[in-house]
Order: C-alpha cells, then structure tokens, then sequence
C-alpha cells in the first residue's frame, strides 16, 4: 500500500514538473520553441497528462487552457496525496519502531546540541 502511494506521489510531482518546465521552457524559447528539442522532450514527457485532461475535461475549454487545468489538478491532487506530518515515515514515540536517539550521542563533542 505504501509503494503506491510513493509511486502515485512521484507520478504526479513528475507530471508537474514537466508541465512548468514545459511552460518556462516555453517563455524562453519563444516562437522557435517547437524547434528546440529539450522542449519537445518535456511535451512529450507532459502529455500524458494533458491528454488526460483533455478527455475527462468538457468541450468548452479550450484546448490552450489545459495546461493550466492539467497542472491545477495536479496540484491539488498533490496536495491531497501529500499527508505532511501524518506521513507514515514519520514514526513518533507511540508507534512501533521508534527509536529514541541520545541528545549525547547525536553531537558529542561538537557543541551542536
């Protein structure tokens, strides 16, 4: 259960990312950029998504606002997905596993703690 979370987390930070790469990527190459080939790698890596989007998405919204929608919803399924301090790695001192670390064994000698 935990694997896919992980994997369903990383999928949608990947997605993500390459759609912003995509978008300043695109700023900066200006109209040239369907000939730059780092831009083609990132819309190739971003369509899934955006086809995605595309189909669960109506009619009505046109198709140079779905990038926009793609990366809204991937936010805010980010965000959903993203438990914060609930994060199962996160062991506190009533969950098995949970190791209490000495404050003199941590920095001993070097003044950290």
């Amino acid at each position: 259960m935990l694997l896919a979370v992980v994997i369903a987390k990383s999928l949608i930070e990947l997605s993500l990312m390459f759609i912003v790469g995509r978008f300043l990527l695109g700023l900066l190459a200006g109209a040239k950029r369907d000939t730059n080939v780092f831009y083609q790698l990132l819309d190739v890596a971003s369509k899934p998504a955006l086809w995605l989007t595309r189909k669960i998405s109506p009619k009505l919204i046109l198709d140079q606002h779905i990038p926009l929608a793609t990366s809204s919803w991937l936010l805010i399924a980010w965000v959903v997905r993203h438990p914060g301090s609930e994060s199962p790695r996160c062991l506190g001192p009533e969950q098995p596993g949970f190791q209490r670390i000495e404050r003199s064994a941590l920095g001993a000698g070097f003044g950290l703690f």
